[in-house]
């Protein structure tokens, strides 16, 4: 893990911290569930314990969990609220029964190739449809080489992993980029594709000014229907309860200078 992902995994486990105010019911629930509450637990920050000195509260954590480096704090939440590999590990492998999304249905249309062939058999086998939204739609499938694979939304960008298992290292949330979209479609939007863990049930997407965009129900994957002339700044995902699970910075994005704002060229 590269140091800015460690530094941002940081960042958001503590972030609350610094604004925490605590009632006595609230550290006694947060005790509660350190204790845990079976396969169901989820890592809360509750609101209220300002009182707590950030570096002392960071200092109990880690002497209760009995980790003392990035790495392993970041092994033990994503045990909590699983990760994005899980959620594709067995439709990796060409289980599609309990694969995210759903199956393309009769002269439902895909990106042109994937009515390819290779070798006598479909290029894109498996195909899926994770989340959509605006017309877009977020594709996955399975290539010939077997490796796991995403379409973002027939924009002629797609990206590809060699197994589930290298999904892993983006945690419960990983944010894929807009495609090659790089101006507003008719009505002033980005589509902007991402992948969330099991735990991630709701995603907001955080502006520089306004209001937020959220949206429900996420199941492995979301399409938001971003305004680039608003800045996006971070894609946020809650659990069931509301909880925040994990936050995305668009700074980083495709892995290019200006993560964001690089794809929005005038």
């Amino acid at each position: 893990m590269d140091d800015a992902r460690s530094e941002s995994l940081m960042q958001a486990a503590f972030a609350s911290v610094r604004t925490l105010e605590p009632t006595a019911a609230e550290v006694a629930r947060a005790v509660a569930r350190a204790r845990g509450a079976g396969s169901a637990s989820r890592l809360h920050w509750l609101p209220g314990w300002g009182r707590l000195a950030a570096p002392a509260l960071a200092a109990l954590i880690l002497l209760m969990a009995g980790l003392y480096a990035v790495p392993a704090t970041r092994g033990a939440i994503d045990d909590v609220v699983g990760t994005v590999a899980e959620v594709f590990s067995g439709y990796s492998h060409g289980e599609t029964k309990d694969a995210p999304g759903r199956a393309l249905v009769p002269g439902e249309a895909g990106p042109e190739y994937f009515g390819d062939r290779y070798r006598g058999r479909p290029f894109a086998r498996d195909q899926r449809v994770l989340a959509e939204a605006g017309g877009y739609k977020l594709f996955a499938y399975r290539a010939p080489s077997g490796s796991l694979s995403f379409d973002l939304g027939d924009t002629g960008v797609g990206t590809g992993f060699g197994s589930a298992k290298e999904l892993r290292r983006f945690g419960a949330l990983f944010v894929l980029g807009p495609g090659s979209m790089q101006h507003e479609d008719k009505q002033g939007h980005v589509p902007l594709f991402g992948l969330a863990a099991d735990s991630v049930r709701s995603v907001e997407l955080r502006y520089e000014s306004g209001p937020p965009l959220r949206i429900d129900d996420v199941a492995g994957g979301f399409v938001l229907l971003a305004e680039p002339r608003r800045e996006p700044l971070e894609v946020v995902g809650f659990d069931a309860e509301g909880n925040e699970v994990e936050r995305e910075s668009l700074d980083n994005i495709g892995g290019k200078p200006g993560g964001w704002r690089a794809y929005m060229r005038p």
